[in-house]
């Protein structure tokens, strides 16, 4: 494993000078152990590459330093071994406050599933509600709102517009059918309405 490790390492080295943003989804499958982890964030810090993390349990708490950090609900509260009524606000922003602190990261971005998204950081908390009408199939909603999120964030847009436009873009995809892409012309236009 350790070789294995430097290998994908160094495969990953070779791709740094062409990022933006870097995009860390653990799917608790082995490929990001605490050396992978701690190496990729501390590579990108040094390189002012923004990192964003959509966590699993198993590793939930090695992801010191990044800029954002995407739990789900169920996540939060198992990962921080946490309960708290998720209709509150203030519980919320305690919650995700105690974990943007644990991990040093500038940003804690909640996903709610129909109540939206809230999003923490050391100034700040806002929970944005869900957008769109009802929910029809939620299947690759964190998905879309990572990947937004991520766009959003290599371009330097507030945290606060980021939650905004991911709760958006999570919406839209709600509101489909299976796994789909979010059509850029679609995200544009409905986010004429939110601003």
């Amino acid at each position: 494993p350790i070789k294995i490790e430097s290998q994908f390492l160094d495969n990953i080295d070779t791709l740094f000078k062409d990022v933006s943003v870097i995009i860390l989804q653990d799917y608790n499958k082995g490929v990001m152990t605490t050396k992978v982890i701690t190496s990729l964030i501390n590579k990108a810090k040094k390189q002012n590459i923004p990192i964003i993390v959509d966590p699993k349990n198993d590793n939930f708490l090695l992801y010191k330093n990044c800029d954002i950090f995407k739990p789900n609900l169920k996540e939060i509260k198992e990962g921080m071994n946490i309960d708290f009524d998720e209709k509150n606000d203030s519980e919320l922003e305690k919650a995700t406050s105690l974990l943007r602190q644990e991990l040093n990261a500038k940003c804690i971005l909640l996903t709610l599933s129909d109540r939206g998204i809230c999003i923490k950081t050391k100034e700040d908390f806002v929970h944005t509600p869900a957008y769109g009408g009802s929910v029809v199939d939620v299947s690759g909603a964190g998905d879309t709102v990572i990947s937004v999120a991520s766009l959003l964030l290599s371009e330097g847009v507030s945290f606060k517009n980021i939650s905004k436009i991911s709760s958006l873009s999570g919406g839209i995809v709600c509101q489909k059918v299976g796994v789909v892409p979010i059509e850029k012309e679609e995200l544009l236009s409905e986010s004429i309405k939110i601003f």
